[in-house]
C-alpha cells in the first residue's frame, strides 16, 4: 500500500509538473493557463495528448518537436521530475491526511514562484495573494498555530524583506512571499526560514563573485532562496528548532 501511494504521488507530481511548466511560461505574459492549448514555441503547432505525456514524450521524441523538429528545453522534463520528487518528500513528511493537501498546494505555488523569479526577476502578486488566502483558510480550519504567532510571523515575514527592499536589496514580490510564509508558518518557523534563506543567498553570492560569474551590483532573484528555505522549514522546521533548543 505504501509503495502504491509513493508511485501514485510521483505520477501525480509529474502531471502537475507539466501543468506548472505552462504556468511558469504563461503567467508572466498574462496569458490564460486553463483554456488555450499548448503549442510548440518554434512552429506554433498545437500539441496533442501524446506530445505532452510528462517526461516520456520528451524521451520518445528525442527532445524535439514532433512537427518542426526544433529542440525542446530539457528544463521541462526536469521541472516535471522535480515536482514529482518534491511531492513524494511532502507525502513522506506529512503522511496521508489533510495536511498533505495543504502542503502540496504550498509546494506547488513555490515551484511556480521560484522559476518565474529565476526567469523574470518578478514574483506575481496573484500567486502570493492566493497563497495568503490558502494560509488563512488553513489556519482558520486547523487552529494549529496561535493567532499571535501567525500575526508575528506575517509581520516579520513581510517586514524584514520590506526593510531590505527599501534599500533596493529585494523586490516587492519577495516581501509578499515573506508575508505569505509568515501566515503559513507562524513566528518561529518564519524567523528560521529567513535566517536560512540569507545563509543560502550569501553562500550563492560569494560563490558567484569568487568565480566571477556575477558582478557586484548585478540583480539576483532572491525568491528561489526563500523557496528553498521554506521547503526546508516546512519539512524539517521542528527538528531544526528542537536541535537549537527552541521550544515548539
Amino acid at each position: 500500500m505504501e509503495l502504491f501511494m509513493y508511485v501514485f504521488i510521483f505520477i501525480l507530481g509529474l502531471i502537475f509538473g507539466s501543468f506548472f511548466n505552462v504556468c511558469i511560461y504563461r503567467i508572466p505574459l498574462n496569458e490564460d493557463i486553463f483554456i488555450s492549448r499548448s503549442k510548440c514555441f518554434s512552429c506554433g503547432k498545437s500539441l496533442g495528448a501524446l506530445d505532452m505525456v510528462p517526461v516520456l514524450s520528451y524521451i520518445f521524441l528525442g527532445g524535439k518537436c514532433r512537427y518542426c523538429k526544433s529542440k525542446i528545453s530539457l528544463r521541462y522534463p526536469l521541472i516535471e521530475l522535480l515536482t514529482a520528487v518534491l511531492f513524494c518528500i511532502t507525502y513522506y513528511r506529512t503522511g496521508l491526511n489533510i495536511n498533505l493537501v495543504v502542503h502540496l498546494l504550498l509546494v506547488s505555488l513555490l515551484i511556480i514562484i521560484a522559476f518565474i523569479d529565476l526567469d523574470h526577476l518578478i514574483i506575481p502578486h496573484s500567486l502570493t495573494i492566493t497563497g495568503m488566502f490558502i494560509a488563512l483558510g488553513w489556519q482558520l480550519y486547523s487552529s494549529s498555530l496561535s493567532w499571535t504567532s501567525i500575526t508575528l510571523g506575517f509581520i516579520i515575514g513581510f517586514g524584514v524583506p520590506g526593510i531590505i527592499a527599501l534599500f533596493g536589496g529585494m523586490g516587492g514580490g519577495d516581501v509578499m512571499l515573506g508575508g505569505m510564509f509568515g501566515l503559513f508558518l507562524g513566528f518561529k518557523y518564519t524567523l528560521t526560514l529567513l535566517m536560512i534563506s540569507f545563509i543560502i543567498g550569501g553562500i550563492y553570492s560569494i560563490f558567484m563573485l569568487a568565480t566571477k560569474k556575477k558582478k557586484g551590483k548585478e540583480m539576483v532573484a532572491f525568491g528561489p532562496f526563500l523557496v528553498i528555505a521554506g521547503l526546508i522549514v516546512l519539512w524539517y522546521g521542528a527538528e531544526i528548532l528542537t536541535w537549537y533548543g527552541v521550544s515548539l
